[in-house]
């Protein structure tokens, strides 16, 4: 006779081991990709916390009046989805919330998610908790569609200013 999907479990007792609380943890190294997402974070946290320094040391005035350094609007006249995050976050870091809206409308919270993953990474670090971890807590949605809104974004500011409508002219000036 065989086992099939009818056949009842058999009760938990003396001979049947319940598992109990969470799954054992394994000593040794994380797999290779949670090391490469734990590089990642490590990476983006680091960046993100050197932006911020580098954003409170620049004169806004400077930033505003000097030279671009986007490549795609040297090539092309048109922003490209990151334009203007370097002017908004200096003016984000000197106190000037509406030129930082005006230069990128995700600026200002590019900003804030850089300054909390510079925390929480920092705060991993202190409790001595993975990096990969916190890659766990974010959800995919929330990534995926402020990824798809800044891209969306991107897309009509570039289509405005090719067709001449001066919505977004603060970026390319």
């Amino acid at each position: 006779m065989t086992v099939d999907q009818h056949t009842p479990a058999p009760a938990p007792g003396p001979t049947a081991a319940v598992p109990s609380g969470p799954p054992p943890r394994t000593v040794g190294a994380a797999p290779r990709s949670r090391r490469l997402e734990s590089v990642l974070v490590g990476v983006l946290a680091a960046g993100g916390a050197g932006a911020l320094a580098v954003s409170f040391l620049k004169d806004p005035y400077l930033t505003d009046h000097g030279q671009t350094t986007c490549p795609v609007l040297l090539l092309t006249g048109l922003p490209c989805p990151g334009c203007g995050l370097t002017r908004s976050w200096v003016h984000l870091s000197h106190g000037d919330v509406g030129a930082a809206f005006d230069y990128n409308l995700f600026g200002p919270a590019f900003y804030l998610v850089a300054v909390g993953l510079a925390i929480a990474t920092v705060v991993a670090l202190v409790r001595r908790r993975p990096l990969y971890s916190l890659i766990d807590r974010v959800p995919v949605w929330l990534v995926a569609g402020g990824f798809g809104a800044w891209i969306l974004y991107s897309v009509v500011r570039i289509v405005t200013l090719a067709n001449g409508i001066t919505w977004f002219d603060r970026v390319i000036t």
